[in-house]
């Protein structure tokens, strides 16, 4: 495999391979040999429930066999975490990013239309130079990075990508599309009660509380 391409697939098995209660393990025998790699391809099969026809079957296999020898000669580096074999192991990096990686930030942009207002603290006055969060403990490491797939993937749906790296793209791209969710409406208050009407379901009651 090329080294561009490498580093494509790499990338692609950073953001989902990290270790899982669902993934597998590999050890030097499992590489040892075709016949290894191929009864690893088929336990692996079994594990995730993949159904493939004869033809598909032998074309996945070399996805397979790649994806688990960049796995295993990444866990035999000194990064802070290690790789598994996880259900997507028979994709392609390209297959993966379709499915499951494309960002669509550019498409909600268009919609949300050219954004207005000013700063929340533009008026702030008499501040440091500088500030070290870490001191504050603000800013750890690590981001924490939630998926959308479920609990099964990451370390219980998340992962931890480094911080501070020397690619200015960050750690996978993750600085390329920076976004994050802002909450402008107000906290329901815990002690207020709201009346709903009752659906045909329901018991004789007109009306029940909803807390």
């Amino acid at each position: 495999m090329r080294r561009s391409g490498v580093v494509v697939v790499a990338a692609a098995l950073l953001a989902v391979a990290m270790a899982a209660a669902s993934a597998m393990e590999l050890s030097d025998r499992d590489l040892a040999s075709e016949e290894a790699l191929w009864k690893l391809y088929e336990r692996w099969r079994g594990k995730h429930t993949v159904a493939r026809d004869l033809g598909e079957k032998a074309r996945r296999f070399n996805v397979f066999k790649e994806n688990v020898r960049l796995i295993h000669e990444f866990n035999r580096g000194d990064a802070p975490y290690k790789l598994r074999l996880n259900r997507f192991g028979d994709m392609t990096a390209d297959e993966f990013r379709r499915a499951y990686a494309g960002s669509r930030v550019a498409h909600h942009r268009m919609f949300r239309g050219e954004r207005r207002g000013s700063f929340m603290y533009a008026g702030a006055r008499d501040l440091p130079a500088s500030v070290d969060w870490r001191q504050k403990g603000a800013v750890a490491d690590y981001w924490l990075v939630k998926n959308s797939w479920g609990a099964d993937w990451g370390e219980k749906g998340y992962i931890r990508m480094k911080r501070d790296v020397s690619a200015k793209q960050g750690l996978c791209g993750i600085a390329m599309e920076a976004s994050y969710p802002v909450k402008t409406s107000p906290n329901p208050d815990p002690n207020k009660k709201t009346m709903i009407q009752a659906t045909d379901d329901d018991d004789d009651d007109d009306y029940k509380d909803e807390l």
